[in-house]
């Protein structure tokens, strides 16, 4: 367990304590978690928005016999799906217009590593298809090549959706769907994880650190740490950027004082 700790910090990640709380359901999913990472199988992550599914994607690489090489993520709405196409598997020269050099994709750079797909949920169909290539052969081929490529990858993605609904609505591939949830890990949202003390006393820290005030007196920071631990208290609504700005507006006080 203790090297698990050590690499959190090593990440530059919030404790193991923040991410998972305290309760049981969040414990066996921390658990899970950890004997997933030392596997090499496909892992779907899910959960609403803000509930640490990235963090829990660097982990699983972090943790696996592919920390060595690349987390290459792709954040797949951020990008137009016109292009998504070439950003992910790479273009020939001459391949269009303005293709004056080969390009490596996505999938080329996570070579060794691990890919890691972002809202997996938005991949238009004819995408899908051809990353369903690679899972099942490990080959792909460049926009406007011919030749077949290999690749060796684990994939990792995240979905904040029931991609099963999308299933239905066709606007996912069932097949896709099976490949990439080799196992699934559902998060909890933060108000199921009883983690509040510790949240409140790590972000007030995180908070002073990046506050531009300086130094705080430690009578004023333990009085705003205990409205914090009020404010966290409450329940919350979904993601870990409520309690953090909660936080900044907590601590804003004393630098105004």
């Amino acid at each position: 367990m203790d090297q698990y700790v050590n690499s959190a910090a090593f990440l530059d990640l919030p404790p193991l304590d923040i991410v998972f709380g305290l309760t049981p359901a969040m414990q066996a999913i921390r658990q899970k978690l950890e004997r997933v990472a030392i596997t090499d199988v496909p892992v779907l992550l899910q959960g609403e928005t803000g509930t640490g599914k990235e963090i829990c994607a660097r982990l699983l690489h972090a943790f696996s016999c592919r920390s060595k090489d690349s987390l290459v993520k792709v954040n797949c709405p951020s990008i137009p799906q016109t292009l998504l196409e070439t950003e992910l598997f790479g273009y020939e020269k001459g391949a269009f217009t303005g293709a004056h050099s080969t390009k490596r994709g996505r999938i080329e750079q996570a070579h060794g590593g691990t890919l890691f797909l972002d809202e997996v949920g938005s991949l238009d169909l004819m995408v899908q298809s051809k990353l369903l290539q690679i899972l099942q052969d490990g080959t792909f081929v460049r926009v406007g090549g011919h030749t077949t490529l290999s690749i060796e990858t684990r994939l990792i993605s995240v979905a904040n959706r029931d991609l099963r609904s999308q299933v239905e609505d066709g606007t996912f591939r069932l097949d896709f769907l099976y490949r990439i949830n080799a196992v699934t890990i559902n998060l909890l949202p933060l108000r199921s994880r009883n983690s509040t003390p510790a949240t409140a006393s790590w972000m007030t820290s995180i908070s002073v650190s990046l506050s531009p005030c300086g130094t705080l007196q430690r009578r004023r920071r333990s009085i705003w740490s205990a409205i914090l631990f009020l404010r966290l208290s409450r329940p919350i609504a979904g993601i870990a950027r409520r309690p953090q700005s909660g936080c900044t507006l907590a601590i804003a006080p004393c630098c105004t004082s």
